[in-house]
């Protein structure tokens, strides 16, 4: 596995990101979102639904259920009487194990879990040696089982995730991994920030989000070489899922759009700029710089890549969408750091 949290300074190259912004007609009835839940929780990263409840983790290493309108405890990962993230854990990405009947959590620092859905009892399923996790983030699952995982960073952990952005190296990379038998291997590498991952729909290969560089790649499951899906996105792709009408959501972190533009994306072609911020800014500061006019920007695109809907957000009601969960004409709305959850009505 990855090695643990460098303390060498950071290394940044130059960042290219595509040179078209495409042209979004944006609709901003996102602006009319609900905030559910608002102060109950914090970090709500993704969103899945099983047999008709909601589940979504937390900042704190918890797992909350909605079930009839009511958020509740549902699972915690870390131990009793933890106090951090690296110990209490980090659920970033969810999904639901359909062939075992389960949900799977991919904690950031504490790695994949299986949860008992009677009782949300954790198993930690990967890696079994006890290896450092350095940052694992979102995940899917094939018909037969195994699973793929992506590991954003395999230099930087989480709570350094800006430094893995200021660098601009390509370090993550999508594992396969059999569940049964704790073999795994990776099914690509050199990713800016491997980020959301879900199933395309020929069945033979998924979709992963870079987010460091504004991405999707489409990467076959028998090991060929991976390629570009789209690269003509308004902004930073995070989570990727699949809509019942067709095609995929795409949350964007952050905009690429004229004059909405992020502190990231100002500085990639500067990595000199990029070095000085690493040196001089407190890491503190430089997160609250990375979320500076991050309004909620969604996209929903086609099998090949084309964008066929998209949602704003300019009021700054809903902001940082990581997630999109489209479930009976609602979108449930997830969020890295936001204390509530979004709700959409279509």
């Amino acid at each position: 596995m990855a090695c643990a949290l460098s303390e060498s300074a950071i290394d940044p190259v130059p960042i290219t990101f595509p040179a078209r912004v495409p042209d979004v007609n944006l609709d901003d009835r996102l602006s009319s979102a609900a905030r559910m839940f608002e102060g109950m929780i914090t970090g709500p990263e993704c969103i899945i639904s099983v047999k008709g409840v909601l589940y979504t983790g937390s900042i704190n290493g918890t797992i909350f259920k909605i079930e009839d309108g009511v958020l509740s405890k549902f699972a915690q990962l870390g131990p009793a009487g933890c106090f951090s993230m690296e110990t209490c854990g980090r659920p970033l990405g969810l999904h639901y194990d359909e062939t075992r009947d389960r949900i799977l959590v991919a904690d950031a620092y504490l790695g994949l879990f299986a949860l008992d859905l009677s009782t949300g009892k954790p198993t930690k399923i990967f890696p079994r040696d006890g290896s450092k996790v350095t940052l694992f983030n979102a995940l899917t699952t094939l018909p037969d089982g195994r699973i793929v995982l992506s590991e954003s960073s395999q230099k930087f952990q989480l709570k350094e995730l800006i430094y893995d952005f200021l660098e601009g190296r390509p370090t993550g990379r999508l594992l396969l991994i059999d569940p049964d038998s704790g073999e795994w291997k990776v099914l690509a590498d050199n990713l800016f920030f491997a980020n959301g991952v879900v199933l395309h729909s020929d069945g033979n290969s998924v979709l992963v989000a870079e987010t460091g560089n504004t991405t999707i790649r489409r990467v076959p499951l028998n090991g060929g070489p991976s390629e570009v899906f789209t690269d003509q996105l308004p902004g930073m792709p995070d989570n990727l899922s699949k809509s019942p009408r067709g095609g995929y959501w795409v949350s964007l972190v952050v905009s690429r759009l004229p004059g909405k533009t992020n502190f990231y994306v100002a500085v990639a072609k500067y990595p000199w700029i990029r070095y000085l911020c690493y040196k001089f800014i407190p890491l503190r500061l430089l997160r609250s710089f990375a979320s500076l006019n991050n309004r909620g920007l969604i996209v929903r695109i086609d099998d090949s890549g084309q964008i066929v809907e998209s949602l704003y957000d300019p009021s700054g009601n809903i902001f940082n969408v990581a997630d999109v969960l489209e479930l009976d004409g609602v979108l449930w709305l997830g969020s890295y750091y936001a204390n509530f959850v979004g709700k959409f009505v279509l």
